[in-house]
């Protein structure tokens, strides 16, 4: 399942944790609303690489990237 991001992706927004919460509702004309939750919902996809760079260097990005931020 994909979710939409509108302001970020968390894939380039390091300081966001891995995992969320979501909240969802739904409406149904006639029903009423119905709404769920669900904990440790995976926003950003694994990466090896960028968990040993946080874990030894304590960044995500390389510098080179983090640099690229910085300009923007």
């Amino acid at each position: 399942m994909n979710l939409p991001f509108v302001h970020f992706p968390p894939e380039q927004v390091f300081a966001l944790a891995p995992e969320a919460l979501v909240h969802a509702r739904l409406g149904v004309p006639g029903q009423g609303v119905f709404s769920a939750s669900a904990v440790d919902v995976c926003i950003r996809g694994l990466s090896r690489f960028r968990d040993q760079l946080q874990y030894f260097q304590g960044y995500r990005a390389l510098s080179r990237e983090r640099l690229e931020r910085l300009r923007e």
